[in-house]
């Protein structure tokens, strides 16, 4: 009885990790941030259509094919973007005003 207890432990924390890690990932909030982007750049015409993302939440991201759409038909196509979010350098820096 007591090594199924000591499976569960093991097991648990397992499962726990790899959850968390695939719900960081990039490609997870895409949509999320397309619709989130979208909202902030309406009022002014555009909309945003993003084809792929890679990468992880809090770390690096990298959207592929970019196209930003404006209402009177003109548009802006982006290959790649990066983008680093380096979460260590946020929560250890100093704020001054």
């Amino acid at each position: 009885m007591m090594q199924m207890g000591k499976k569960y432990l093991l097991i648990a924390p397992a499962i726990l990790i790899t959850v968390l890690v695939l719900s960081l990932k990039t490609s997870v909030w895409n949509s999320y941030f397309q619709s989130e982007l979208n909202k902030y750049i309406n009022s002014s015409g555009w909309s945003i259509q993003v084809e792929r993302a890679e990468g992880y939440l809090f770390s690096t991201s990298v959207f592929n094919n970019i196209n930003l759409i404006h209402n009177n038909g003109s548009s802006l196509k982006i290959t790649r973007i990066f983008y680093k979010y380096w979460i260590i350098f946020i929560l250890t820096r100093n704020s001054s005003f």
